[in-house]
């Protein structure tokens, strides 16, 4: 769906548009991208897999261990899915729910500023729902990753964002 919408723009920009159709090389970073830029718009498409280097033995964790911890991190705006990941936590019964924590970090993007505050004030409403902001230092990126038990990546769109492979290492 969202790369059908994506298609009409281009459709109305017809440079854009005309430049993918006849495109002798286009890249993607997932299967599931490049199928569908493949049959829909444009067959010379070649996969390159996102690549992380594992630096998990740097790094590990500080938090006490009688929690599970789940973590999502990226932008707070609506195609990220962060209303579905409080939700599907605050749907948990109450007995799971207060065995768990919920972190989440990610900027607020110009447009979504709604979204971001209604997603934020949620949270506030629970003790074991952690906003931990914006964070631009990789290493407390890293090590709060490090800290939690299970990455989730709640997306409406993305097939493999960065923050799965930064998880799986």
């Amino acid at each position: 769906d969202h790369f059908f919408r994506k298609a009409i723009v281009f459709q109305k920009e017809y440079k854009n548009f005309y430049s993918i159709l006849n495109a002798k090389y286009m890249v993607a970073v997932s299967d599931y991208c490049g199928e569908w830029v493949s049959k829909n718009l444009n067959p010379n498409v070649f996969i390159i897999n996102n690549f992380i280097e594992d630096i998990a033995k740097s790094y590990s964790p500080n938090m006490d261990k009688n929690k599970i911890r789940f973590l999502a991190l990226g932008s707070i705006e609506y195609r990220k899915g962060f209303d579905i990941y409080l939700d599907a936590f605050l749907s948990l019964p109450k007995g799971i729910r207060d065995c768990c924590e919920l972190h989440f970090a990610g900027r607020e993007l110009v447009g979504q500023e709604e979204y971001y505050k209604k997603i934020v004030q949620l949270s506030d409403k629970y003790d074991n729902c952690i906003f931990h902001g914006e964070i631009l230092d990789r290493d407390k990126i890293y090590q709060l990753i490090s800290d939690c038990d299970v990455i989730v990546v709640p997306s409406r769109s993305e097939s493999c964002s960065r923050v799965a492979l930064e998880g799986a290492m």
